[in-house]
């Protein structure tokens, strides 16, 4: 691999030397006052000319750009496809969920995460067989490869894993900030986004430490993906903006579709530069995937929620085009001429392929066939999706905006009737009725009514509904309860997924025990479903019971999110939850341990 070194650089090269905060080492003085040169710089920037930038994705080219593969998310099989033949060659189990896949830049293999599975399977690209399957952690999501090592984004426990793929192991874990998920590989460099916050890290794997993490906007979330442009010291990063404070808000004032620009230069957001989309093109739900084609200097943007492309003139900030495609897209990959864009669609198992210089979709191309029943498939893309407008007015928003996989924005919503109230996690939704903050839903068929107030969609179902704990909206309309249906299948990972060890996790039982934890959280459920008046001087009146489930991924914590963490939980607030100064604090850091050891038990 060609390298530059020193501080002649041109590019982002240049840039580059003071991307990672370079301290560089000061020069010894001599007995006679002068200076003994010091070798710099401490690091080896990569020309742009001559080193490749790899990005994650959920579909690549792949045989000298004759066949896409992708990761099939809702089918748990990768695919290869041969794009003359318009025909699937092959279909490879790889486990439940997989998010993304990498080719090796020799083509001969490629690597795809299962997130469900916590896996990185191996794939031979001559026999299409799984040559390995590796355990890499919890929630893996981007991929990247230079064909030595694999890079995988560990969204659960805020890490990047390497992997040596010969060896089939993982060789060491790079402890990130939370929620890892998008990758960009450019020499040394790793760049990665998270989820949720929409930062953006830069992780330096020579030494395997975070060199430089930059925020988005306080407000940002919803990142999955980051593209690399270092030709002029560009990081482009799609995100959601959450207007949780505003105190009144309207359909068009709750999220806002954004890509940030990052400079590469100094880590930080290119605020004048920022792509608003919903002013450079229309309204648009969850920007999800970003490609630059630096010719024309236009940023293709995939939008998971409103099912189409945005393609953005970055010198004006001004839409060229808006493309509809297939349900929740997620993902694009393009010829080396920018000729044809292919856009992976994962909730009907298809490929949009675009012509760029018409500016449509000339054709769609089978992926698979997915395994979801037919009312799920249904329930799945209303809840991905924007574009239906029964579900949100102008397709600005879709109940993932605030709960995409079944997990919280972690935000806290100012204008929320009854007062503030945090965004739930949805993991083992089905199971913990009654719904909602003040237990006022019966039936999760009631939440038409947050389609109709929050989203400001027309509702799912005809007419009237009937009021909260009141007569039945269950069997009302075939989509709501497909909707509901799809609800049920939200599960969190297995039992003590983060791997609390037995001996802590039995001491803090023993507290959770003592303290009378379990009088309102008792196992299997950690909810006995009813609501209480905590008496805590907020004012909230009775509450529901949450359940205490995947603890560790559902912060900030009470209905009014006002703990940001578990420990604040405990804090002196006059209620039945202060055990601060109360117990040793040795016990209170055991009684954490276990309650981010939940669940014990394994969902049915």
């Amino acid at each position: 691999m060609a390298k530059r070194s020193g501080l002649l650089l041109s590019g982002a090269g240049l840039v580059l030397l003071a991307l990672v905060g370079l301290c560089l080492t000061a020069a010894p003085v001599t007995a006679q006052g002068g200076a003994t040169p010091t070798p710099r710089p401490l690091f080896d920037v990569p020309d742009p000319n001559a080193t490749r930038t790899y990005q994650s994705g959920i579909i690549a080219l792949a045989a000298g750009q004759r066949w896409l593969v992708t990761a099939n998310t809702f089918s748990g099989t990768a695919s290869v496809i041969d794009i003359a033949a318009r025909s699937i060659l092959t279909e490879i189990p790889v486990g439940a969920d997989p998010r993304a896949l990498a080719v090796a830049p020799d083509q001969t293999w490629m690597a795809v995460t299962s997130r469900q599975e916590g896996t990185l399977s191996l794939i031979d690209l001559e026999t299409f067989e799984v040559t390995g399957t590796v355990y890499v952690g919890l929630w893996p999501w981007g991929v990247v490869t230079d064909g030595s090592k694999v890079y995988v984004a560990l969204e659960g426990q805020a890490a990047v894993a390497e992997v040596d793929p010969v060896a089939g192991r993982v060789q060491r874990l790079m402890p990130v900030p939370e929620q890892p998920a998008g990758l960009a590989l450019y020499g040394d460099f790793l760049y990665v986004s998270h989820l949720r916050g929409g930062a953006l890290s830069l992780l330096y794997l020579p030494t395997g430490q975070v060199a430089a993490s930059a925020p988005g906007t306080p407000d940002s979330g919803l990142s999955p993906a980051v593209w690399l442009n270092p030709y002029d010291g560009t990081i482009y990063v799609p995100a959601t903006r959450y207007n949780a404070a505003n105190p009144a808000l309207t359909f068009d004032t709750t999220v806002f579709p954004v890509v940030n620009v990052f400079r590469m230069a100094d880590m930080t957001v290119r605020a004048n530069q920022r792509i608003v989309l919903d002013v450079g093109d229309r309204p648009v739900n969850i920007p999800f995937d970003v490609a630059f084609d630096r010719a024309r200097r236009w940023l293709w943007v995939v939008n998971a929620g409103s099912n189409d492309v945005s393609v953005i003139d970055t010198t004006t900030g001004l839409a060229r085009a808006n493309i509809k495609v297939g349900a929740s897209p997620r993902g694009l990959t393009r010829y080396a001429d920018w000729s044809y864009v292919f856009v992976y669609n994962a909730l009907d198992g298809t490929i949009s392929m675009i012509e760029t210089a018409f500016m449509e979709e000339v054709d769609k191309l089978a992926a698979t066939e997915l395994g979801l029943p037919i009312d799920l498939l249904i329930g799945a893309q209303l809840f991905y999706g924007s574009a239906d407008d029964r579900l949100s007015e102008d397709h600005r928003l879709s109940c993932a905006t605030c709960h995409f996989d079944g997990l919280s924005d972690g935000h806290t919503w100012a204008d929320y009737p009854g007062g503030p109230v945090r965004t739930p996690i949805l993991l083992g939704v089905a199971q913990t009725g009654p719904w909602g903050p003040q237990g006022q839903y019966d039936e999760l068929a009631d939440y038409d009514w947050l389609v109709r107030h929050v989203q400001h969609g027309g509702g799912l179902i005809e007419g009237n509904l009937t009021p909260a704990n009141g007569g039945p909206n269950a069997g009302r309309s075939p989509d709501m309860d497909a909707l509901v249906a799809y609800l049920g299948t939200l599960a969190g990972p297995g039992r003590n997924a983060l791997e609390i060890a037995p001996e802590v996790i039995l001491q803090g039982e023993a507290v959770f025990q003592a303290q009378g934890c379990a009088t309102c959280h008792p196992a299997p459920l950690y909810t006995d479903g009813l609501t209480h008046d905590l008496e805590d001087g907020s004012g909230s009146g009775a509450v529901d019971t949450p359940s205490l489930r995947w603890l560790w991924a559902s912060g900030p914590y009470y209905h009014d999110g006002r703990a940001a963490t578990l420990q604040a939980v405990f804090a002196a607030d006059g209620g039945p939850h202060q055990l601060l100064g109360e117990i040793p604090y040795g016990d209170l850091d055991l009684l954490i341990a276990y309650l981010r050891s939940l669940p014990l038990e394994d969902e049915e």
